[in-house]
This record gives C-alpha cells, sequence and structure tokens, in this order.
C-alpha cells in the first residue's frame, strides 16, 4: 500500500540529523547495513526526537563493533515496538508538522486509524493544513476529508495508560459506561 508521506522541512532536517549520525559512525569505521540504515531513517521519521536516534544510532555502532548480530536485531527490534506503540505506526509528529498542523496537542492519525479509533468511542479532529482543527469528527466527515486527522494528546495517553489497543474489544473499558434508560 503506497503511503502519502508528506516530505517537508521538519522531516527533512531530521533526515540530515540522521544521515549526519550515520556518518559520524561511518568515520569510525563503521559500516551499517543497508536494511539497518533504512530502518534508522524510518525510526527517526515517525519518533522524530533527535536523542532518541542518536541514542539508538551509538548503540547499534556498539553492537556492530562487537559483532553482535543479536545485539543489533534487539536494539531493531526495540525500535520498531517503539513505532507500533505509536497511535498510527504509519505517521508521526514531523509529518504532522509538515503538513502544517503545529500544535502539540494532537497525535496524528491517517483516515485508516482514524476511523478505527472513532469507532471505538475516541473523539477524532480533521486537521487542516494551515494549522487547524475542526470540530469533533464525525465517520461522515472523516470519510470526507482529504488531509490528516488527530486525536487529543490526553486521550492517547489514558488509552496507552490502560495499555489498551484499538483493535481490541475492550477498547472503551475507560470510559464510563453508559446508563440503562427505564422505559417505565
Amino acid at each position: 500500500m503506497a503511503r502519502n508521506r508528506i516530505t517537508g522541512r521538519e522531516t527533512q532536517k531530521m533526515q540530515e540529523y540522521t544521515q549526519g549520525q550515520i556518518s559520524q559512525a561511518e568515520r569510525r569505521g563503521i559500516e551499517f547495513p543497508t536494511d539497518v540504515k533504512e530502518q534508522l531513517f524510518e525510526y527517526a521519521n515517525l519518533i522524530g526526537e533527535e536523542e532518541k536516534v542518536r541514542t539508538l544510532v551509538r548503540n547499534l555502532a556498539d553492537a556492530v563493533i562487537q559483532a553482535d548480530e543479536e545485539g543489533v536485531e534487539d536494539l531493531l527490534d526495540d525500535a520498531r515496538m517503539d513505532i507500533q506503540d505509536l497511535p498510527d505506526p504509519t505517521i508521526g509528529k514531523l509529518e504532522l508538522r509538515d503538513y502544517g498542523y503545529t500544535a502539540e496537542d494532537m497525535v496524528p492519525l491517517r483516515k485508516e486509524a482514524a476511523l478505527d479509533y472513532h469507532r471505538m468511542g475516541s473523539k477524532i479532529y480533521c486537521l487542516g493544513s494551515d494549522g487547524s482543527k475542526g470540530e469533533y469528527a464525525s465517520k461522515e466527515m472523516i470519510q470526507a476529508h482529504e488531509g490528516l486527522f488527530g486525536m487529543e494528546s490526553q486521550m492517547w495517553e489514558r488509552i496507552e495508560e490502560n495499555d489498551l489497543d484499538y483493535a481490541d474489544e475492550d477498547f472503551g473499558a475507560f470510559q464510563e459506561p453508559m446508563s440503562v434508560i427505564e422505559f417505565e
């Protein structure tokens, strides 16, 4: 499935930063395989934090120096887990900023994840490339919107704290139960 990725200034800066970290390791004689480099760039683009990228490159370099293939795989598995822990592992905050939404109050979602979270009871917002966010979106609004979506960061934190997965049936367990209406 082709993803519509937005490559703007923030993403470009992170790619340059990541390349700089890799180049620094290579100047010390450490050669990362191509697939490891690709995973580093994906991690950097989705996680979007220089400190985490620097730490991962440094730890991978140490594992490569020690010829610790299992250590390299463990580090890459941890990086993949960090990505899977995102509300939508196909998009990160950098792409959201490049899209034009720069407020820190939302976690980014693509349409498919937005529909899934909406179905499970989360409030989803249609985000504008001008930095605006719409009102709480209905399913129809989500389907009609061609841009990116967001879930309030606080809502995502509550989901994470309760270790809920939007595919789990118990996803709505953190919400207050609905009251039963008597027809008498």
